[in-house]
C-alpha cells in the first residue's frame, strides 16, 4: 500500500471524518482513523478477513476487510499508522463493527 499525503487543517475544516462515537449500525463512515495494532487474520462469514482496531479521538471499533482487497505486507517491526478508510458500521454496542471497503495508507501535513 503507497501513502497519500494529506493536509490535517483542510482535511478537518472539509467534514469528511466521521467520529467513531457517533456511529450506528447501517451507516456508511468515512475519515481517518489510527491503527495502532498489527493486524490479524479471522474468518468472517466463511471469509478469510484482516481484522484489526481503528481509533480517533472519540473512541475505536474493530474492522474487517477481507484479504483479497488488500495486499497487506505487514513486517515483524509493526508500527501504528494513518488510514484513509470507507466503510459501513454493522452490529450493536460493544459488538459494532467496521467492514471496510476500501483503505488507504496517508501521512499527515500538520
Amino acid at each position: 500500500m503507497s501513502s497519500q499525503r494529506v493536509n490535517a487543517r483542510d482535511f478537518a475544516a472539509s467534514g469528511q471524518h466521521d467520529h467513531i462515537a457517533t456511529l450506528q449500525s447501517g451507516l456508511h463512515f468515512h475519515g481517518i482513523y489510527v491503527l495502532r495494532e498489527k493486524p490479524e487474520i479471522a474468518t468472517v462469514g466463511g471469509e478469510q478477513c484482516f481484522s484489526f482496531w481503528i481509533a480517533d479521538l472519540t473512541g475505536r471499533m474493530r474492522c474487517t476487510i477481507p484479504t483479497y482487497k488488500l495486499a497487506w505486507h505487514g513486517s515483524p517491526e509493526f508500527q501504528s499508522q494513518r488510514l484513509l478508510i470507507e466503510a459501513y458500521a454493522e452490529g450493536e454496542g460493544a459488538y459494532l463493527v467496521g467492514r471496510v471497503k476500501r483503505m488507504d495508507p496517508v501521512e499527515m501535513d500538520w
